[in-house]
């Protein structure tokens, strides 16, 4: 049976509703064989807590309602002899140009219904990077184009499904993968899939090669449902798209900004947020403890008493003419990435106090990280004598503690020797909400003015739980995202009360219902790089009115890259975060030179320096000045093309490569309506370049450093002409 017109239809079985087609302008986007039998699977629970998947080709009937081009009611009788009914709307809109997917259950059994995976959607699996190849957009870790699937199939960490215990990482949303759509990128043409949810309940976001092609897994967790009726609130939605995925990001966006999805002021209107974020601080990131990396035993280092960094941060705040938030790894008093407690710092309060009084006389300010909403019973950093199994026993905390199914207890985040063992604490738990506020309090008190709370909980996930006693549903469900915002509000009164509310944020970007309480956080963009494709900044297109982010610490960067064969990835990730709009951040060594990343062992010889802070310092020039209503306030649009670059192509050490263009670029509209194109030259030679906006547009370009616009001028037929000096950024504004 067809549903949708000529432009854009699915076929699907006449006996099973298995999706068989899907052409938009006459290009097929699904793979073609083998076809997949089920039109959906489902997760179920018994009472012991056992697991089960079974598939809608399971059901003791399937029967069409009447079809049209317009849409079709499947009805699926008793899945798996488990006394599941499960009915299945499939709704052609055609003024919208979508095709969505809804469900409603009658559980007339015994199991509990964990998840439901509607539609089993399967694209080929012919991907690459070169102009015109396939590719899939991902939303993990802000926004990935995926088009080598053997990086994650042989990575350290492939995939891996939303279960117990959490992984932090992957397609766990809201969590890692903030945002609700994918796309497949035809060679012509793309399909935009999606679930519009306004609460953002729990799901699984991601992607799979298996049998013909490659799956796009998009599992619905809706808490456990048991005996009775229950329905999707909410569609899956399917819509043709270009094989840009700048495109599925403006559909995705134009969703968002209908009315549905609760969203915080946005930035330039928000008077809840300090004006020190907006003022566009550099972040300078580096250790208190150890020689660059977190795992084992470390003791204090140059940088400790923590007033010793101030020379270095006085030269580069020097260097830059720019305000720093100095933001503290293993600074903990207990052991560093030991959480919960991390009260009192290293040395004790009034050491960290005079550090503090001489940053804010400086204009700088203080941040911390912690390690988030995870219990350590032992710890191997530090000086390695951190415990606190006996509380544990004594205070029943397992009790407090994420379960799994069958009651067990697990965890896989972090919990390695080299840096601690325990578990993760529940986000619906008392005790959970309580320790975190008291721990919050107490750094808010004093005075630190950002606090990386939820590192670790990627995007401030809050991660799954099956207990049955803690008074929430027992299995991943929307009770997470209301218990994780309960949380903060707890930690948010707590600091309030000390008359310093600090910032809080988390590691990579805060998924959408964390965008009010954590509007400032550490990317984790890198990440794809390494383990999954290219990054691209789709969180940054959807969201950046409404929230800035810093460029991170771009953990374990050079274990992927390395430096001798990859000799400008570094300017090529300032670049990178510069032109998405986000806070330039470094990471120190030794004697305060600028290194690659986190860890990167101090011992490894660092970047050529000169280059590199003279970079920092133009682009975070360019942010504070010239482009400030743009990068700090705007929303980011779809760029013009750029001709006349090179490819510059980065060399995994697993032998993958990505190809990037050798100037990077964004466009973006201010809030008073005025438009303008930045670019980005990353690298050490002049380019020309041409910027092919239309014909005749009125324009006014600036390429010195310093704001200097020469124009107006007319973009001529061919595009407008630009050189770049090397290590350089430009503006084209127009329009407003």
């Amino acid at each position: 049976m067809k549903i949708g017109n000529e432009s854009f239809f699915l076929q699907c079985s006449d006996h099973t509703g298995a999706l068989e087609s899907c052409r938009v302008d006459g290009q097929e986007l699904l793979a073609q064989a083998p076809r997949p039998p089920c039109l959906f699977r489902i997760g179920v629970l018994d009472h012991a807590g056992n697991q089960a998947i079974h598939g809608s080709n399971e059901a003791a009937s399937i029967s069409a309602g009447p079809t049209s081009e317009a849409g079709v009611e499947w009805a699926f009788r008793d899945v798996a002899g488990l006394g599941l009914d499960l009915a299945v709307s499939v709704r052609f809109d055609a003024a919208a140009q979508t095709i969505s997917f809804t469900w409603s259950l009658e559980n007339r059994g015994d199991r509990l219904v964990e998840w439901i995976q509607l539609p089993i959607l399967t694209v080929p699996d012919r991907l690459g990077y070169g102009p015109g190849e396939p590719k899939l957009f991902w939303p993990g870790n802000e926004g990935c184009l995926i088009g080598d699937l053997g990086l994650r199939e042989n990575s350290w960490r492939p995939y891996t499904p939303v279960g117990y215990p959490a992984r932090g990482a992957g397609g766990y949303y809201p969590g890692a993968a903030p945002m609700q759509f994918m796309a497949y990128l035809g060679e012509r043409a793309g399909l935009y899939v999606a679930t519009h949810d306004p609460a953002c309940g729990t799901k699984e976001i991601d992607y799979l090669r298996g049998e013909g092609g490659v799956d796009l897994i998009f599992k619905v967790f809706p808490g456990a449902l048991g005996r009775g009726k229950h329905a999707l609130g909410y569609p899956l939605v399917l819509a043709p798209c270009t094989a840009d995925w700048v495109d599925a990001a403006e559909r995705y966006r134009r969703w968002v900004q209908s009315g549905t999805v609760a969203l915080p002021p946005r930035l330039a209107e928000n008077t809840a947020l300090p004006d020190w974020v907006k003022d566009s601080p550099v972040v300078v990131t580096y250790p208190v403890r150890g020689n660059g990396h977190h795992g084992y035993k470390s003791f204090p280092n140059e940088f400790f008493p923590y007033t010793r960094a101030l020379p270095h941060l006085d030269r580069l705040a020097k260097e830059w003419n720019a305000p720093l938030l100095a933001l503290l790894m293993q600074w903990e008093g207990t052991a560093p990435w030991a959480p919960p407690y991390v009260w009192p710092p290293l040395g004790g309060e009034r050491v960290l106090a005079e550090f503090t009084e001489a940053l804010h006389e400086r204009g700088h300010r203080l941040g911390l990280y912690c390690s988030g909403t995870a219990w350590t019973n032992w710890a191997g950093t530090g000086d390695g004598t951190y415990r606190r199994d006996k509380q544990f026993e004594e205070e029943g905390l397992a009790s407090a503690m994420c379960a799994g199914p069958r009651g067990e207890l697990g965890c896989l985040i972090c919990n390695h020797e080299s840096i601690r063992f325990g578990f993760d604490m529940c986000t619906h738990a008392p005790f959970t909400r309580r320790v975190m506020a008291e721990e919050a309090r107490k750094m808010a008190a004093a005075k630190v003015d950002y606090i990386q709370l939820l590192d670790q909980n990627h995007g401030g996930a809050s991660y799954g739980c099956y207990s049955k006693d803690h008074g929430h549903p027992g299995a991943h469900g929307p009770w997470q995202q209301g218990s994780m915002k309960d949380l903060l509000a707890g930690v948010k009164k707590a600091m309030a009360e000390t008359g310093n509310e600090s910032v809080l944020g988390c590691e990579s970007a805060a998924a959408e219902p964390y965008l009010a309480e954590l509007p400032l956080n550490d990317l984790r963009y890198n990440i794809n790089w390494a383990e999954f494709g290219m990054p691209v900044p789709a969180f940054a297109y959807v969201y950046h009115e409404y929230v800035n982010n810093f460029s991170g610490n771009q953990v374990g960067i050079t274990e992927f890259f390395l430096p001798a064969e990859n000799p400008w990835h570094h300017t090529l990730r300032m670049a990178y975060s510069f032109i998405a709009g986000d806070l330039l951040a470094v990471v120190l060594k030794s004697g305060g030179e600028l290194h690659w990343a986190w860890c990167c062992r101090w011992n490894e010889e660092a970047p050529e320096q000169k280059p590199l802070v003279d970079f920092v310092g133009l682009l975070n020039r360019w942010r504070r000045g010239a482009a400030r209503e743009y990068l700090v306030h705007g929303r980011m649009e779809k760029p013009h093309p750029i001709s006349g670059m090179k490819t510059v192509t980065l060399r995994h050490i697993r032998g993958s490569t990505f190809p990037h263009d050798s100037v990077l670029t964004s466009a973006w509209r201010s809030p008073t309506g005025r438009c303008a194109q930045i670019l980005c030259n990353y690298l050490p030679e002049a380019q020309r370049v041409k910027l092919l906006l239309p014909a005749g547009t009125r324009t006014q370009t600036t390429v010195s450093e310093y704001g200097n616009p020469f124009g107006p001028v007319s973009a001529p037929e061919g595009g407008l002409p630009l050189e770049l000096p090397p290590f350089s950024a430009a503006m084209v504004e127009w329009g407003g």
